[in-house]
């Protein structure tokens, strides 16, 4: 990058020797390439991240009433059945297996002429045209979910809108707390296994001073930034009233519009002379 090329070519000068007072003036007038952004005013959320697993909303054993040999199989694993649709036909007796409730056969594990009994499953009917979303929490996270309360979900790339209707009092076998959210389905677009991640607000500041955090300057407890006058770095002291990877809300003597250092801060002192670079690209 050219403001790189500029700084080398800086610190070459300053490196080559300041044997007389030329020397000494040219590096005082070392003008440091940098780049900026405006600051600006807004609000700023910071937000946690968690990731919950698709299962079918409700999954119901196919179980045969009696034991005997399939006669007939009237169905495959992904056919969508009804409540009381044939599954398949069992002799002796010509006894009729039904499906328990609407949905998609799933596990199917017979064909005609299998022998089955009436304490194994032969496969299942999984409802997906609603889905269930389990979510883990700590027990400090828990007060961000709410039953009743819709989220914005996330399941491959494509933003859709679940509602939180179990929250466990107790936590699981990992010591987190499970949560769990509906998630409409009409199309069966999203499957069981499939990850959604959610969201969640931690903390909002309805109105601060919004700066780049790669402006950040932090040494030991002091924090500041640089801001650009008439071509002069000017050290900024901050506070950091809340963080996030791309931003950070700060107090400081800072308004809306100046403009703050992006790239080259960490080698100005305060009144250094700049020269503002366009990024390229």
């Amino acid at each position: 990058m050219r403001w790189l090329m500029k700084i080398a070519m800086g610190a070459v000068m300053v490196l080559s020797g300041c044997s007389d007072q030329d020397d000494v003036e040219r590096a005082e007038e070392l003008v440091i390439p940098v780049e900026v952004e405006a600051v600006r005013e807004g609000a700023l959320t910071t937000e946690e991240t968690f990731y919950g697993k698709v299962s079918p909303n409700q999954m119901t054993s196919i179980i045969p009433v009696t034991a005997g040999e399939i006669t007939e199989l009237a169905v495959a694993n992904g056919d969508e059945v009804q409540t009381g649709d044939v599954i398949a036909r069992i002799n002796p007796g010509n006894v009729v297996v039904e499906a328990p409730h609407g949905g998609t056969i799933h596990q199917l594990s017979i064909q005609e002429g299998s022998k089955v009994s009436n304490q194994n499953p032969i496969g299942a009917v999984i409802d997906l045209d609603d889905v269930k979303i389990t979510f883990h929490a700590t027990a400090e996270q828990l007060d961000l979910f709410k039953e009743g309360q819709d989220i914005k979900v996330t399941v491959k790339d494509k933003a859709k809108m679940a509602t939180v209707h179990y929250i466990s009092v107790t936590p699981d076998d990992t010591g987190l707390y499970p949560i769990e959210a509906s998630l409409s389905n009409p199309n069966h677009a999203v499957k069981p296994g499939m990850i959604a991640e959610a969201q969640m607000s931690v903390s909002e500041i309805d109105h601060a001073i919004i700066v780049p955090t790669a402006s950040v300057v932090e040494e030991k407890d002091n924090s500041y930034i640089f801001i650009i006058e008439n071509d002069t770095a000017k050290r900024i002291p901050i506070t950091i009233l809340q963080t996030q990877t791309e931003k950070t809300a700060i107090d400081g003597d800072v308004q809306a519009g100046d403009q703050v250092v992006t790239k080259g801060q960490f080698t100005l002192e305060d009144g250094a002379q700049v020269e503002v670079m366009k990024e390229e690209g």
